[in-house]
């Protein structure tokens, strides 16, 4: 009798371990759905984030680049003056604030217009 009675401890014992085994394996699946859901939200919100700084890149950009075409031009027709076009150091000057503008566009370009692109 001890050798049926060991048998059936044993048995029940792993019918314990079974049970155990499958609410720590429910419990695990109820993680993984709330983590899974969780995750969801914060794509959801990411990606509402990321459309709403695209806006306000292009409208940046579009703040700055409204006042650095007019600096530009206005450099662009000091430049044909005759009193710069006679002036080497003046015209070096102004030469180099043209410069300026285009690497202040470029950097425009880069940070702000290039990465909200799609497509």
């Amino acid at each position: 009798m001890t050798s049926s009675s060991g048998s059936r401890h044993s048995a029940d014992a792993d019918v314990a371990d079974v049970a155990r085994l499958r609410r720590e394996l429910d419990a695990a699946r109820d993680d993984l759905a709330v983590a899974r859901d969780e995750l969801v939200v914060a794509n959801d919100e990411l990606a509402r984030s990321r459309a709403a700084l695209e806006v306000l890149a292009g409208e940046v950009a579009h703040d700055l680049r409204n006042p650095l075409t007019a600096v530009s031009m206005s450099l662009q027709m000091l430049r044909e003056q005759p009193s710069v076009q006679g002036d080497d150091e003046a015209l070096w000057m102004v030469e180099r604030a043209l410069a300026g503008t285009s690497r202040i566009n470029e950097l425009i370009e880069q940070r702000l217009v290039t990465p909200g692109t799609t497509g």
